[in-house]
């Protein structure tokens, strides 16, 4: 008979001396301050790499012995006390930025409510993907460097996102492990009662608990929400298993656990925040949760609690392509909301047109973006190109509206630059520009960069790269071992790449459009380049495809199997299992970035941006953040920014842009030293990349953004409409509702300039008036404008302006004359119409509504 065995964690006890470590271990500081790294190391290295760096389960691991002699070391205790002091200051809100910068009365309840599907914080925290995630965690990473009042809201998945295994034939594998949350640094919040906070969604199979528990982020808390419990089905405990797992009734449930659930963990942990952000539409049903929430306990209408949740929401979209928006069959939604539109008050019908989207096999559709953008009044892309895509993307939710004015603006991605520093760099700022941690806001701080010597700023690039190449040596160790290779040919492991080679990453998210592969398009000209006897080139290739991307895995295929055959032996190898540890060790050791994403579907990308904080060039297509991060002198660019209709043409044309500055310009620049055995041209130019990305490219910078352009401004709308118990609110659904229905009736009938001629002199001040009929819509209600379209000699678009008139008199009754004066500064040839608009002074933006009448129309 075999005996029975029962599990007993014994856990080490913190020395009295000790206790603040705790505090560092849940701050998750440790992933961007090295010396609390180096406090955790210097306690036992070995056992600090075998838990992936996470302070959490290293205390929970570590001997009872080594913590006794720790708060017995005078050496360690005197570091320990300087990191603690450091801690404490970095918690003082009050002194953070924010506070001193706008910390002022009248933003006593001013709390931001962000919520996000993923967040990338670290490799040991496994609650990320991709980009979307790793921004996310930047962000509030910023938000507390800042002392910025937000809480954050996810979810925390059991099984994280898959970590990736390439077999003998280059296909990859994707491998789920099972986390336990007691070696997480998170920890479970309770209420007055001592209980465990739970909140509840109701489901068509049952109502579904989700337990919220919290972690620390130095000064930002964020919430994650946790479905694996034993009040739950089977079924309904894998919600939180996988993140972007199952299928799409999975994921439907995953974002009602996200954001209904998300709003009740806000809720019933005590926070009442002023302004509620999207990052994303899968977060999206958190407005529809607060409308009811409004209609509920307010009792109030629908559109009345609509235009308030509206006011103090703000979305941000990261997506370029109509196929990357999350959409789902009206059965579904109707499977999962059926009482939702009762308990709002308002008829299926009009529930399900909230995201409807005509698709091109004439199925009706759920668009989650298309109802974010109905539910929110501030809308962003997360570059300026992509503003720009994402306003022609979504026009036809703003008939008439000219694309450029549509409302949707942007807010540029960064990234959290000491998250991506390495610690070799630091020394060199510390040493040269003392105050760098500090001024992340002052672009002309970062011209010291000039002062760092090139001796010191070149071998301090080498040994990043020597240390890069270490770590690429153990990586590619372990996967050929698991592949039963030889002693021999482990051997060679250690002849890839040479620190003496120039040297290119790409690494990124496998997706088509990011085309890895485009590089390999004339294989003999690669080969060539690639092997030069006096100039070499050598590139490292890392990242993941969806395990449901067939076509992504396939490039991933094809790279590892160049990689290992013999014309590119020791000059192209795949990294496995990208994830953050292989990109901090890859963006502080390459030499250039590479990418080449079809143009314009990059929304962003962030990788480029961490890279010039290393010292090291982007080469890329002109998409994105460097559309607007290229100057002509701090890297270099594929293509010329054209898009061809025909992406064989773009392919090929894109292609040979890069074979041809490659070897042309970079490689010369690489190798043409001086008599010092430095690259001159070539570290003016990482000067020059390092100066102009580092102080405008960074979470700090886009904070700032948020709040100015974003935050502020719903905060204050948002709090307009609530005043009085909502009665501002209301007035506000009152008001549209009246305008819509009368709006047809708008016709704007005559217009004149005073002038006859069809030529007129610049900076001429005319006169123009127009005669218009608004039906039972006061002039007050209404915006005229004389609007103006510039056209080069090309026929081409090159600019608009409108000038406001105001009504003059009745003619009849409801007609009315409105005049007002122009003056045209530019040269060139120009369109104009005259436009009415609704106007209100507590419209939040000028197109608002998405109402519009043109001169002519009927």
């Amino acid at each position: 008979m075999m005996p029975t065995f029962q599990t007993l964690s014994v856990l080490p006890r913190l020395p009295e001396r000790l206790k603040g470590l705790k505090d560092l271990a849940y701050s998750f500081w440790s992933s961007w301050n090295p010396e609390v790294e180096s406090l955790f190391r210097g306690l036992n290295p070995r056992l600090w790499s075998g838990v992936q760096y996470n302070p959490a389960k290293f205390l929970r691991y570590i001997s009872q012995r080594r913590l006794d002699a720790a708060a017995k070391n005078p050496d360690f205790l005197r570091e320990y006390d300087r990191i603690v002091s450091l801690y404490e200051r970095h918690r003082d809100v009050a002194s953070l930025w924010f506070s001193q910068t706008y910390g002022k009365p009248g933003k006593e309840n001013f709390q931001i409510g962000y919520f996000s599907a993923e967040f990338g914080l670290h490799e040991s925290f496994p609650m990320y993907s991709g980009g979307l995630g790793i921004l996310a965690g930047d962000f509030i990473k910023s938000c507390s460097d800042m002392g910025l009042p937000i809480v954050a809201v996810g979810l925390l998945y059991k099984n994280g996102y898959f970590e990736q295994q390439l077999n003998r034939e280059g296909w990859q594998e994707a491998l789920y492990h099972s986390y336990s949350f007691m070696d997480l640094p998170v920890e479970t919040i309770k209420n007055d009662f001592g209980d465990e906070i739970k909140v509840s969604v109701d489901f068509p199979n049952g109502t579904v608990l989700a337990k919220v528990w919290k972690a620390s982020v130095m000064n930002t808390t964020l919430l994650l929400l946790d479905t694996d419990l034993p009040e739950n089905t089977p079924e309904n405990r894998e919600i939180t298993s996988k993140l972007y797992g199952g299928d799409q009734d999975m994921r439907v449930r995953q974002e009602m656990i996200l954001g209904i659930g998300g709003v009740r963990a806000l809720r019933a942990c005590g926070y009442q925040p002023s302004v509620w952000h999207m990052n994303e539409g899968h977060s999206v049903f958190m407005a529809l949760e607060r409308i009811r929430e409004l209609v509920e306990k307010e009792s109030i209408t629908f559109h009345q609690a609509l235009e308030i949740v509206r006011a103090s929401t703000v979305f941000t979209t990261h997506t370029p392509v109509p196929a990357g928006n999350d959409a789902f069959h009206y059965g579904l939604i109707e499977k999962y909301f059926y009482t939702y539109w009762v308990r709002m008050k308002i008829s299926k019908e009009t529930f399900l047109n909230l995201g409807t989207a005509p698709y091109e096999e004439g199925q009706r559709m759920f668009n989650l973006t298309i109802l974010a953008l109905k539910l929110c009044a501030w809308k962003n892309g997360v570059s300026r190109l992509h503003g720009r895509v994402s306003q022609n993307l979504w026009k036809n939710n703003w008939v008439g509206v000219p694309t450029n004015e549509i409302p949707i603006s942007y807010v540029t991605n960064g990234i959290h630059t000491e998250t991506w520093m390495n610690r070799n760099i630091r020394g060199l700022f510390d040493k040269y520009l003392p105050e760098w941690k500090d001024r992340f806001l002052d672009r002309a701080y970062w011209d010291g960069i000039d002062a760092i010597p090139d001796r010191e700023l070149w071998e301090v690039t080498r040994k990043m790269k020597k240390e890069m190449i270490d770590f690429i040596h153990g990586r590619v160790s372990e996967q050929r071992s698991r592949y039963g290779e030889t002693i021999e040919q482990l051997r060679e492991v250690d002849s890839i790449f040479d620190e003496n080679t120039l040297t290119i990453g790409f690494a990124r998210r496998f997706a088509t459009y990011k085309r890895a592969t485009l590089i390999l398009q004339n294989l003999e000209r690669f080969k060539r380049i690639l092997n030069d006897p006096e100039r070499p080139v050598q590139i490292i290739f890392a990242g993941k495809a969806h395990p449901a991307d067939r076509p992504g895995q396939e490039l991933i295929k094809r790279i590892y199997e160049i990689s290992r055959s013999w014309d590119f032996k020791n000059r192209i190898v795949f990294l496995e299992n990208y994830n953050m540890e292989v990109a901090r060790n890859l963006v502080s050791g390459v030499d250039i970035w590479l990418n080449t994403p079809r143009r314009p579907h990059e929304a962003s990308g962030t990788s480029g941006q961490k890279v010039p904080v290393n010292g090291g060039i982007n080469f890329s297509v002109l998409d994105g953040w460097w559309e607007e991060g290229y100057d002509g002198k701090n890297g270099w660019i594929i293509g010329d920014g054209r898009e061809y209709a025909d992406t064989n043409i773009q392919d090929t044309v894109d292609a040979v842009s890069f074979y041809d500055t490659l070897e042309k310009e970079i490689v010369p620049k690489y190798y043409q030293r001086n008599e010092e055995g430095i690259p001159v041209e070539f570290l003016a130019m990482m000067r020059r990349s390092m100066k102009t990305v580092i102080p405008l490219f960074n979470t700090h910078r886009m904070v700032k953004d948020y709040l100015d352009e974003l935050y502020l401004p719903a905060y204050s709308f948002g709090s307009a409409l609530e005043e009085k118990r909502f009665e501002t609110g209301k007035a506000m659904a009152e008001w549209k509702t009246h305008i819509e229905k009368e709006w047809r009736a708008v016709k704007i009938q005559s217009n004149t300039i005073r002038r006859d001629e069809e030529e007129i002199p610049a900076n001429l001040e005319l006169e123009f008036s127009a005669t218009v009929y608004l039906g039972e819509i006061e002039p007050k209600d209404v915006a005229i404008e004389i609007y103006f379209e510039r056209y080069n000699v090309m026929g081409e678009l090159e600019g608009t302006e409108t000038f406001p008139m105001a009504m003059d008199m009745e003619t009849l009754h409801h007609t009315y004359v409105f005049k007002g004066k122009f003056r045209l500064s530019e040269r060139g040839n120009y369109k104009y119409s005259i436009r009415a608009l609704p106007y209100h002074p507590a419209l939040p933006l000028k197109f608002d509504t998405g109402l519009i009448r043109w001169m002519g129309e009927a």
